[in-house]
């Protein structure tokens, strides 16, 4: 249970951090949306609950198992790996964008319609 307290503490972190670094990209590309950044932080608060919901069925059901490609595991045991694997999923997300940021450039590659030749160029973000 202390891994898990461990990982739901974590899980916001790099799911803030994601998200702030997105609406920043957004930004700089000129492609920011409240819209998404708010459909994004409503998720993780879905998210959160649910997990909590989760461990009040663990709590009054402890013996509850779920089985995941033939492997029996508690289901606290298969919310410790599920919520890593997400944690881990935001961690990749946000060093992307770190990356682009500090970058400051991306590469755009549109299609030439007559030609149907693909053309490369670098532009300055921000």
């Amino acid at each position: 249970m202390n891994e898990l307290l461990n990982y739901l503490i974590a899980l916001p972190l790099a799911f803030l951090a994601n998200v702030v670094l997105g609406a920043e990209v957004g930004r700089m590309r000129e492609q920011f949306s409240k819209t998404i950044l708010i459909n994004g932080l409503i998720k993780g608060l879905l998210m959160y609950i649910a997990i909590g919901l989760l461990v009040g069925v663990v709590h009054f059901i402890p013996e509850l198992q779920v089985n995941l490609d033939g492997t029996d595991l508690g289901v606290i045991q298969a919310l410790n790996l599920l919520i890593l694997g997400g944690i881990m999923w935001y961690v990749v997300g946000v060093l992307q964008k770190l990356g682009t940021l500090l970058k400051g450039k991306e590469r755009v590659i549109e299609v030439i319609e007559d030609s149907g030749a693909l053309e490369y160029d670098e532009v300055e973000l921000g």
